[in-house]
């Protein structure tokens, strides 16, 4: 995991930092960064050194359960205070507090003295996970038990976020070691929420707004390589809407064998509903509006994505998608680019009775992820949606869409 990501936060700060550079070579970037090849020699050497120490500190952070979706307040203050343990005493950040908002789970921020003069870099991580689910599922290791098998590292949270939480970390260490003044400012924001979508991000920047205001560059690392040995940028991300379609029928349930057939069922009904928000063909989205306004791929984006190859065969693998079944495809982006610049819509779930019983509910809901991209407006896809079930919902039914919580 950090052969090749272990400076790869810090080179993306580098102005000079070309496309031309792929395939990528540490210590070239470097010589990009800090101007000269006998800096930066020292400086890789330091970060393969840190590594084992590094790399053993992560894995004592990935075994705390710091699940956030299921409320494990001891937990979630344990991985904080590993957190501020790690940059204070391994990192070396000059200032690291630990703080919360309205009740929140703990932020922990990390920050350089603010030199005048140099732009600052925000770096984002969270240090929550999301539940691992069955553990008789987990066939190389326990979720909470990391272990390496060959070069890479098994466990909840190696990738999503804890090893990104800790790759920034590893990034800065060897020039706050050697003393390299970096040529910029940093801050790092290391969130306990974000499994639960952050619902107190928006309140964090209002009572510090002084975190974010000085920003010119915003890196998480929080996304995914191409390949392993591909260090890879990522400049635009979708955005998310979370959203709850709730159909009604009546006052209460009733029983299937007594009124079945006559009562219009609403989960029937938004099943059908639901089911119109996609092409049989090819699953794209059947609302035209959804695909207006999309930002175009550039030519430097061509550039780099014609220089990849077999990428619909490494999406498949990736996602371990079976042979036989099929990659969706508007047509419009090659699929790196459809993955950042498409609408596409995850039905998280349809409710009414548990399956246990004859009733038929007097209501249903769809619960629907939104994944909205860049120069989409949320409450454009929102109205979109509202549109698409009243015209859609049949047998007259009540349609009322709400918004969850989580939206990013």
């Amino acid at each position: 995991m950090f052969k090749t990501a272990l400076l790869s936060s810090i080179l993306l700060a580098s102005p000079s930092l070309q496309a031309s550079t792929y395939p990528w070579d540490l210590t070239n970037c470097l010589v990009q960064l800090v101007g000269d090849r006998t800096q930066a020699t020292p400086l890789l050497q330091k970060a393969r050194e840190q590594e084992p120490v590094i790399l053993q500190r992560l894995m004592n952070f990935m075994s705390i359960p710091s699940v956030s979706p299921d409320g494990a307040k001891a937990e979630m203050q344990a991985a904080a205070d590993e957190v501020v343990a790690f940059y204070q005493g391994v990192v070396g950040a000059p200032r690291v507090r630990k703080f919360t908002v309205n009740g929140s789970l703990p932020y922990v921020v990390a920050e350089s003295e603010q030199r005048a003069g140099l732009p600052t870099i925000l770096f984002y991580a969270h240090y929550d996970v999301m539940p691992p689910g069955p553990e008789d599922k987990w066939t190389i290791t326990r979720p909470f038990e990391p272990r390496i098998v060959g070069t890479s590292l098994y466990g909840r949270g190696a990738g999503d976020n804890k090893g990104g939480v800790y790759v920034i970390g590893a990034a800065l260490k060897p020039f706050l070691d050697s003393g390299n003044a970096l040529g910029f400012n940093f801050r790092v924001i290391l969130d306990g929420e974000e499994e639960i979508g952050s619902p107190n991000f928006i309140e964090l920047t209002k009572q510090h707004p002084e975190l974010f205001s000085d920003a010119d560059m915003v890196i998480a690392p929080d996304g995914v390589n191409l390949r392993s040995e591909v260090p890879t940028i990522t400049t635009s991300l979708r955005g998310l809407l979370k959203v709850s379609v709730t159909v009604t029928a009546g006052e209460r349930g009733v029983h299937s064998g007594i009124f079945g057939n006559a009562y219009p069922d609403p989960r029937t009904a938004v099943t059908m509903a639901t089911a119109k928000l996609f092409n049989s063909d090819n699953g794209t989205i059947t609302i035209p509006s959804l695909y207006q306004g999309l930002i175009p791929v550039s030519a430097s984006e061509q550039e780099s994505l014609r220089r990849l190859q077999n990428r619909e065969q490494a999406f498949r693998t990736n996602a371990g998608l079976l042979e036989h079944a099929q990659i969706l495809s508007s047509g419009v982006f090659p699929i790196d680019a459809q993955l950042a610049r498409e609408t596409s819509i995850a039905i998280l779930g349809i409710d009414g009775t548990n399956g246990q019983t004859a009733t038929i509910p007097p209501f249903a809901q769809a619960h629907l992820s939104v994944r909205v991209p860049p120069g989409k407006d949320p409450q454009d896809v929102r109205r979109a949606l509202v549109h698409h079930y009243r015209r859609n919902t049949p047998f007259n039914l009540q349609v009322d869409v709400s918004e969850d919580p989580g939206a990013t």
